[in-house]
């Protein structure tokens, strides 16, 4: 829950939440073509998918779920999961990861203060682009 005291967080989130239609257009599809985006922010995993195989992923500020299928392709995770401020993105990338046939994620709505349900030390792997600017 986001206290009352803390209009920014509010604000992000109705911004996100009557951003839905608009992101599933693309679904940011083109940071993809970002050689950084592979090399930097997943090189990791890139380099080495036979590591993370049965471990888990989180993905802070999920969006629609581009980033997290992205993942899902690169190696034989556990799990890889997602979080975001807004509970109408969190739907979309319910219904965008389900409808390419995974079921190897979870998707938490979180308060943007914290990460509340989402337990500690429960990840192998986290990831966030394009996030911690709004903070």
């Amino acid at each position: 829950m986001i206290p009352p005291s803390n209009p920014y967080t509010r604000m992000q989130r109705a911004y996100y939440d009557n951003a839905v239609e608009s992101m599933a257009q693309t679904n940011h599809r083109g940071h993809d073509s970002n050689p950084d985006y592979r090399s930097i922010l997943l090189g990791p995993v890139v380099d080495k998918p036979e590591f993370w195989r049965g471990k888990a992923a989180l993905e802070v500020g999920c969006g629609l779920g581009r980033n997290i299928d992205n993942l899902l392709h690169l190696a034989a995770w556990r799990t890889v999961d997602g979080c975001d401020i807004s509970p109408r993105l969190v739907e979309g990338a319910e219904r965008y990861l389900t409808g390419r046939g995974y079921s190897r994620f979870k998707l938490y709505a979180v308060s943007g203060v914290d990460l509340a349900p989402i337990a500690d030390e429960t990840y192998d792997f986290v990831v966030s682009t394009l996030v911690f600017q709004h903070i």
